[in-house]
C-alpha cells in the first residue's frame, strides 16, 4: 500500500543531504522487497532521522536527569549513583526506593530511570547490577545516546558538579596573571574546607565505619538469613543497631528478592534508617563456606558487609571506597587471605581515596 506523505517536500528541502543518503541505502543496499522506492516512503524514514537529530540538538545543551532506584533507596542505589557519576556527565535527581518512585516522578521530571531491581510498572528504565559492570555501562550509554544526550564528561562541565569546583573556577579566573600568583596561593591556602565540612556534616571514611570488633573471619552459617543475623549481631553487640534492624533487612529480602547481593560473592545487607539504627556503622563477615542468597548471577556469597546509617549523606564516601575496592583483585585477595581483622583494616587505611 503506497501512502502519501504530506510532509514530503518540506522534509526533503530541509534535509537534502540526509535524503540523498537514505535514497542511496534504500536503492543500493536494501532488499527491494523491504520498502517501496518512492519519495513518499523515503520521506517517512527521513522523518524518523530528522526527529532523532532534533531531539539530540535539543538535549545537547543540557545534562540528562536520572533517578536511581533500589529496594530501600539507600545502599545499592548509592553505589549505582557513584558509578554513574564516574562514567557519565549526569544530573542525579535522587535515589529512591521502588515504592517511592511513582510519587517522586509526580514532582520531578527525569529522562531515565536506572534501577537495581525489576520495576512493577513500565518506565523508560535500565536495570543494572549495584556495582556497575561493563555491560551495564554500555546499555546505559546506548540509552542516553538514543535520547540524544552527550554521554562524555567534558572538562568544562566540572564546575557544575559542586560548590568547591565553582569556587576554584572563580579563583583561577580572577587570579590568572603572573603578578597575581602569590594572591592565588594565599587564597588556595584559605580554601574553606572547615566551612564545607560544617555544611555537609560528618563524612565517614571506610576505616572509620569498619572496626576490628565489628569483623569476623570464617564464620559458619547455614543459610542467607543466618548470614544476615551473623553480620548484624556484631553491630548489635557494639550498640550501633538493634535486632529490629536485622529483621527489617530480612523482611526486605523476602519481599523484594536478593537485592543485597551487589557483585560476585559479595552481599551488602541494609535497610532504611527508620528502624533500629542508633549509629552509622558497618560490619564485615567472611564465611568459611559460601552460601547461596538466591541471586543466580552473583551466588554464592562469601563476603558480607552490613551497612546501617542514620542519614542519607555521611556514609557515601565510605560506600564509594568500598565499591572501588571490590573492583580490585588485590582487595578481594586481602579479604580471602586475611589472618585477622587488622589485615583488612590495614589495607583500607592505606588505600582509601577519602584519606
Amino acid at each position: 500500500m503506497l501512502l502519501e506523505n504530506p510532509l514530503k517536500e518540506e522534509l526533503i528541502c530541509s534535509y537534502p543531504q540526509l535524503y540523498r543518503e537514505i535514497c542511496s541505502v534504500v536503492r543500493n543496499d536494501m532488499d527491494s522487497g523491504m520498502i517501496v522506492d518512492s519519495d513518499d516512503e523515503i520521506a517517512y524514514i527521513l522523518l524518523h532521522f530528522a526527529t532523532a537529530m532534533y531531539r539530540k540538538e535539543q538535549n545537547r545543551s543540557r545534562l540528562a536527569d536520572v533517578v536511581v532506584v533500589c529496594a530501600t533507596g539507600i545502599g545499592t542505589s548509592e553505589l549505582v549513583a557513584t558509578g554513574l557519576q564516574k562514567k557519565f556527565c549526569l544530573n542525579i535527581k535522587g535515589a529512591v526506593a521502588e515504592h517511592q518512585l511513582k510519587q517522586f516522578l509526580k514532582k520531578t521530571e527525569v529522562d531515565l530511570i536506572v534501577t537495581t531491581i525489576p520495576l512493577r510498572e513500565e518506565y523508560n528504565s535500565v536495570q543494572v547490577s549495584p556495582v556497575l559492570k561493563r555491560e551495564d555501562i554500555a546499555r546505559i550509554g546506548k540509552r542516553l545516546l538514543d535520547l540524544g544526550f552527550d554521554i562524555q564528561k567534558p572538562l568544562e562541565n566540572y564546575a557544575q558538579w559542586s560548590d568547591t569546583a565553582k569556587w576554584l573556577g572563580h579563583l583561577l579566573q580572577n587570579y590568572a596573571g603572573r603578578d597575581q600568583e602569590d594572591d592565588l596561593k594565599q587564597m588556595l591556602k584559605n580554601f574553606p574546607l572547615e566551612e564545607r565540612k560544617k555544611k555537609e556534616g560528618k563524612q565517614y571514611m571506610l576505616s572509620e565505619l569498619l572496626e576490628e570488633q565489628s569483623m569476623r573471619l570464617d564464620a559458619e552459617c547455614q543459610d542467607w538469613q543466618a548470614c544476615i543475623w551473623e553480620s548484624g549481631k556484631l553491630l548489635v553487640e557494639k550498640g550501633d543497631i538493634t535486632e529490629e534492624y536485622i529483621k527489617a533487612v530480612i523482611d526486605n529480602v523476602n519481599e523484594v528478592g536478593p537485592y543485597i547481593v551487589i557483585t560476585k560473592g559479595v552481599a551488602l545487607p541494609h535497610a532504611t534508617n527508620k528502624i533500629g539504627v542508633i549509629r552509622t556503622s558497618m560490619s564485615f563477615v567472611r564465611l568459611k563456606t559460601p552460601v547461596n542468597f538466591g541471586n543466580k548471577s552473583n551466588d554464592p556469597v562469601k563476603y558480607i558487609f552490613m551497612l546501617a546509617t542514620t542519614d542519607a549523606e555521611s556514609h557515601l564516601g565510605a560506600l564509594q571506597d568500598l565499591a572501588e575496592f571490590l573492583e580490585q583483585k588485590e582487595f578481594v585477595a586481602v579479604l580471602e587471605e586475611a589472618k585477622k581483622p587488622a589485615d583488612v583494616i590495614s589495607y583500607i587505611v592505606t588505600h582509601e581515596s577519602s584519606r
